[in-house]
């Protein structure tokens, strides 16, 4: 009788065994894929990271402005601008948008500017290109 091969042991064994090889499959297969993910190029950076992106961008307007203290991004959305996604691999925004500051003489006068930044990773931006238009006074 207690031959090899054919008893209710054995055939647990085999089923026991089958499950560990799967199980281990799964995990390195979800290891593989975490792995994978993190090595993923930036996709860009989250809400709260882009609105650091547009304060970068009126923080360099500011420091133009003849009196930057008088400065009010309140233009379009609150946080100063629109952003707009450029196309290609390297997360970039261009921001349109205008501020209200005061000139020399206390004249409140209305500046254009459009801001292009660069998303490096974490919560840095570098800037890439400023330009400010006089749209007269306000």
């Amino acid at each position: 009788m207690g031959g090899r091969g054919h008893g209710p042991g054995r055939v647990m064994s085999k089923i026991t065994v089958l499950v560990v090889l799967v199980t281990v499959l799964v995990v390195l297969v979800l290891l593989m894929a975490c792995e994978t993910a993190s090595k993923k190029p930036n996709s860009g950076p989250s809400f709260t990271n882009k609105n650091q992106g547009l304060a970068k961008c009126n923080k360099a307007v500011r420091v133009l402005l003849g009196n930057p203290l008088s400065a009010d991004f309140k233009g379009l959305r609150g946080m100063g601008g629109v952003s707009t996604r450029l196309p290609g691999p390297t997360p970039r925004w261009m921001v349109t948008s205008h501020v209200d500051a005061k000139n020399a003489f206390g004249v409140t006068k209305r500046t254009a500017f459009k801001c292009t930044i660069k998303w490096i990773e974490g919560n840095r931006w570098e800037l890439i290109d400023l330009s400010l238009t006089d749209l007269g006074v306000k």
